[in-house]
């Protein structure tokens, strides 16, 4: 695992004692690293009828509701879709989206920026 060399500054400099500060102990404090994170899935199977996309294996993490992502390189469901639910069927993961798919054609990618800390 890398490390991470911290110093900590006040207004006015250095802290004394870096391994105290207002109280804390500064050596059990664990800091994270938000990125984003461009992800792209095959679409493996669409149905018109239930308004679901399907990709290979289980990604149901990257895919909560409310998650935006887009679709390109399809014959008719190219855009931005918002994640109603997920689901896993099948060893696959099943994504449910407001709005109509109007194309049942099963191609294009599906990009989502997925976030890890």
């Amino acid at each position: 695992m890398p490390t991470l060399t911290l110093t900590i500054y006040k207004q006015d400099g250095v802290v004394n004692n870096p391994a105290k500060v207002r109280g804390m102990d500064t050596k059990n404090i664990r800091f994270g690293v938000a990125a984003t994170i461009p992800l792209k899935y095959g679409i493996t199977a669409v149905n018109t009828g239930t308004e679901t996309f399907t990709i290979a294996g289980d990604s149901r993490a990257v895919f909560p509701a409310t998650t935006t992502f887009t679709v390109t390189n399809s014959t008719g469901n190219n855009g931005t879709w918002t994640v109603s639910s997920v689901a896993l069927t099948g060893g696959n993961t099943v994504i449910t989206v407001t709005g109509n798919i109007t194309n049942a054609t099963a191609d294009g990618i599906i990009n989502v920026n997925a976030k890890r800390v």
